[in-house]
């Protein structure tokens, strides 16, 4: 499936360079707006997931690491996400998770880390926290 291509597509396309862009007040539109992006299908259950994301938090995280019998100590981010609506469809928002998970840890810099976990509004606890990742591989 190829998606539409608009003038405006490709600029927000080209944005994507770096993960600043995430950052600062207008991080949760900014990421909203790119999940709706790449959503080429468009389904209601789909357009539901991504609206439901009501708060975005990124803080430095540290975190130890073991490779071939060594030990260290590696900086990342954490990403927790919040999400407005305990209905969702726990499956669905879990394969959600792992896509963005993936996601984010493409865009982490080198020697870091992103760690991605969700939670409904109004509870403290995670819904699932995911591993810490660099470029898509597991890293912890």
């Amino acid at each position: 499936m190829r998606p539409q291509l608009l003038d405006k597509t490709r600029w927000q396309f080209a944005k994507h360079l770096t993960l600043n862009h995430f950052s600062g007040e207008q991080g949760i539109d900014v990421l909203k707006e790119t999940l709706k992006l790449y959503d080429f299908e468009q389904t209601p259950q789909s357009k539901a997931l991504i609206e439901a994301i009501t708060d975005m938090q990124i803080c430095p995280a540290n975190a130890r690491v073991v490779q071939q019998g060594r030990v260290g100590f590696c900086h990342g981010s954490d990403i927790v996400l919040e999400f407005s609506s305990i209905e969702l469809s726990g499956t669905n928002l879990f394969f959600f998770g792992c896509v963005l998970s993936h996601f984010f840890s493409q865009y982490t810099a080198i020697n870091s880390f992103t760690r991605l976990s969700v939670r409904f509004r109004g509870q403290s606890s995670c819904f699932y926290r995911w591993p810490a990742s660099a470029g898509g591989q597991p890293l912890l």
